[in-house]
């Protein structure tokens, strides 16, 4: 699961990069996608930031509140 942090933009809104879905979690406003990761990369996605690959801004989802993770188990992986 891939995540990104946004602000509101200049109208206030809070919009999503392609493919990812918008959370208002955890006292934010995150973007969640479901990123498969091909094997080869699976010993060191974290290390090398894998999500990077579909969003600059993205990261690995660290669960951090009971909302984000009742919201990240509703994905099917």
């Amino acid at each position: 699961m891939a995540v990104v942090k946004y602000d509101e933009d200049q109208n206030g809104f809070y919009v999503c990069p392609a493919g990812f879905d918008l959370g208002n979690v955890c006292g934010g406003h995150f973007c969640y996608r479901v990123v498969s990761v091909p094997d080869a990369k699976k010993s060191r996605m974290i290390d090398d930031n894998f999500c990077a690959e579909f969003e600059k801004d993205a990261m690995p989802a660290v669960i951090k509140c009971k909302e984000e993770n009742d919201l990240i188990g509703k994905y099917k992986f």
